[in-house]
């Protein structure tokens, strides 16, 4: 992947936001090669025909982010590209279908260790035109910029309740 396929990969990603806001932000803050940042990694494409079916990054501490858009057909492909990448796969981070099938390649695999599986839905996007009442004192908007200082806290404390790490 080179910097001409940016457009192509984001509008792929972005049209499966719900499983791959965090493959997307890190294309987005990182870049498309790797850095000196352990959640930078090379994004690579799949293309069928001339159009994108799948992006994916190997990060340097082994995190395997990968959207096929449910096609897990395209797992050993995506194992194979990231053998040739270097650091061993230790965590995978797709929508499930893809996960499960790039996990059922991994286990067996001498060395590898599954530690923790879960199936969860990190992010669920729904867009909300405009602010509406739902039920008595109840609002829901779209968030904005403006909202930060309110939610950053909140999810810190997500990210510290799941473990993650918080950078």
């Amino acid at each position: 992947m080179d910097s001409s396929d940016i457009p192509a990969a984001r509008a792929f990603l972005e049209a499966h936001i719900d499983s791959s806001v965090y493959l997307l932000a890190n294309m987005m803050d990182l870049g498309i090669r790797s850095t000196s940042s352990p959640r930078s990694g090379n994004f690579l494409l799949i293309e069928e025909g001339r159009h994108v079916a799948g992006v994916f990054c190997l990060t340097l501490r082994g995190d395997l982010l990968a959207q096929t858009g449910g096609r897990e057909e395209f797992a050993p492909l995506i194992l194979e590209a990231c053998r040739a990448e270097g650091p061993a796969v230790v965590s995978v981070l797709a929508e499930w279908t893809l996960a499960e099938a790039l996990w059922a390649a991994l286990a067996p695999e001498p060395g590898f260790t599954p530690v923790y599986e879960c199936k969860s839905i990190v992010y669920g996007i729904t867009r909300v035109p405009a602010a509406r009442s739902v039920s008595e004192g109840i609002v829901i908007w779209e968030m904005t910029m403006a909202d930060y200082d309110a939610w950053e806290p909140v999810d810190r404390a997500f990210c510290a309740e799941e473990g993650l790490a918080v950078m």
